[in-house]
């Protein structure tokens, strides 16, 4: 068996699985007794935790049960003819089919019995196994699995190649991280919809390749509008007819995007996110998410000074 550690100044993170590329492989150390305990689970469950550096190794088997037999259900059934206790192998036998069932001379008394036996205390077997510690840090900070919004997990993140290749995947999160324009487009379309002030900005374009959001922003002075009202056939009526109304806010695109690199034109492919670490990742994610719902949802109004070539913060 080979072993596979990183020391840090606690202890020792080990695998025996070290290509595993999945954060849900399972260890193949679980089960076994190294250096006298059991292993500690860890935050990626590829790897186990030991305070020191493997020394003994030893798996558990277990025993067969023992005394296999049939007892009584009830004691009041026994009697000189009625045993308490019947040995399995006295009463059972293997047919020409294999299966194996009482004999002829017992079958009346089988539903007075029920099988039992006793089970023998678990071994422990020295295992033959080499150890190599392949990476020296101070520590690995525990980084929770990498969710967000039910859209991106901890597969969707990516890593410089030559991390991938020195380092083992539970160093991973400690080192740069980034998401594709993709995954951080849905991200933020996701995230719009779901936050979205319906009363100050509204979602024009939403598609899988597009976005648009469009702030509604109230005139300083409601516009007048009169519309003619033509019949079915496009034609105006004989007595005319309008229609009248009053226009209190316009339209501004204040957020638009795609993603590359489909990049559907005219939209401007976002940027995939990207963070020193799986946290710093999380922690940018979150401050662009803030920021760009602020300007959303904040509500604007024409100036009156200028009538509309400019606009201000309406209260809310």
């Amino acid at each position: 068996m080979d072993i596979f550690g990183i020391k840090t100044d606690s202890g020792y993170y080990i695998t025996g699985n070290l290509r595993a590329d999945s954060y849900r492989s399972g260890s193949n150390l679980t089960g076994y007794i190294i250096n006298g305990g059991k292993p500690q689970e860890t935050f990626h469950r590829d790897w186990l935790w030991v305070g020191s550096e493997p020394k003994e190794v030893k798996k558990i088997v277990r025993q067969p049960n023992i005394n296999h037999r049939f007892e009584l259900m009830s004691d009041s059934f026994a009697s000189s003819d009625i045993p308490q206790v019947m040995p399995k192998h006295e009463i059972m036998e293997e047919n020409e089919d294999g299966y194996c069932g009482w004999k002829e001379e017992f079958k009346h008394l089988q539903s007075l019995y029920e099988e039992k036996s006793d089970k023998q205390p678990d071994i422990l077997e020295p295992v033959e196994f080499t150890y190599t510690t392949i990476l020296e840090v101070p520590e690995i900070k525990i980084t929770e699995d990498f969710a967000y919004g039910g859209i991106v997990s901890q597969d969707d993140i990516q890593h410089q190649i030559i991390d991938k290749i020195i380092f083992p995947d539970i160093v991973l999160p400690n080192k740069p991280s980034k998401l594709t324009s993709y995954k951080s487009y849905d991200i933020v379309r996701n995230h719009i919809k779901q936050n979205i002030n319906m009363d100050v900005s509204k979602i024009t374009s939403d598609y899988d390749f597009c976005f648009t959001v469009k702030k509604k922003v109230i005139l300083s002075n409601p516009r007048h509008v009169k519309n003619e009202i033509l019949n079915a056939r496009g034609r105006p009526y004989t007595k005319r007819r309008y229609r009248e109304y009053y226009v209190k806010e316009r339209e501004v695109e204040v957020f638009e995007m795609t993603y590359s690199p489909k990049c559907y034109s005219p939209y401007t492919p976002i940027r995939g996110f990207t963070g020193k670490n799986h946290q710093n990742l999380q922690k940018n994610i979150d401050k662009y998410l803030k920021e760009i719902m602020e300007i959303i949802n904040t509500p604007l109004k024409d100036c009156h000074h200028c009538d509309g070539m400019g606009v201000i913060i309406a209260e809310a």
